[in-house]
């Protein structure tokens, strides 16, 4: 196991950030930078960074430094006092991130995209195991396998695998705009990495819950 391998985990402050973090660290992968959510670029020290990835110019400072994985936890929301968590406009900064950051992705062996089960139209009350998740993404970390779209369930989750792709019919906005911003992500990540022979993972966990 390679664990000089160069990885870049974007969202790094967020709380399942933190927990892949300390994950790998826990297995002595010495080679991890993280960016924090900030308004400037910041670089703190070799591997620690704050910026707005939705930032073109944030990205291209970021991506001046080659990385051999890249590990996307992002996700815009408004700041407060706003009280809607998500509206058109985060939606379209967060296709419009993904866009760009495709493009500095020349040089990356493997990206991790972490989705969300509202892409799905039905009952989306349960959850996920962080635990499954973290070594779902270390098998792909340090696989050969070639690209995959993964639909992650927990073993008890069985038989809702079948549940029909239509975000727009949510009632709740917030599950509706979430669901189409992540699924239209999914699409422009599975063209241009497929058209670029860049191995990708794409994981639509439920509600991430954390039993270490």
């Amino acid at each position: 196991m390679n664990k000089n391998i160069k990885v870049l985990i974007l969202g790094a402050n967020g709380i399942f950030g933190n927990y892949l973090l300390k994950r790998l660290q826990t297995l002595n992968f010495t080679n991890i930078t993280t960016v924090k959510r900030g308004d400037k670029f910041i670089k703190i020290d070799n591997f620690n960074y704050e910026c707005d990835c939705n930032s073109f110019d944030h990205l291209n400072n970021l991506f001046e430094k080659k990385y051999d994985v890249v590990i996307d936890l992002l996700v815009t929301r408004n700041k407060k006092p706003i009280i809607e968590i998500r509206d058109e406009e985060t939606s379209m900064k967060d296709i419009s991130r993904i866009s760009h950051l495709m493009t500095k992705l020349t040089y990356v062996n493997k990206y991790i995209f972490i989705s969300s089960v509202s892409v799905y139209f039905g009952e989306l009350t349960r959850v996920t195991s962080a635990d499954l998740i973290f070594k779902k993404i270390l098998e792909f970390i340090m696989s050969n396998k070639s690209s995959e779209l993964f639909s992650f369930y927990d073993p008890s989750l069985e038989g809702y695998e079948n549940s029909t792709i239509d975000p727009k019919r949510h009632n709740n906005k917030n599950l509706r705009l979430n669901g189409w911003t992540k699924y239209i992500s999914e699409n422009i990540i599975q063209l241009y990495c497929g058209e670029k022979k860049i191995n990708y993972l794409i994981i639509r966990p439920y509600r991430i819950v954390y039993d270490i």
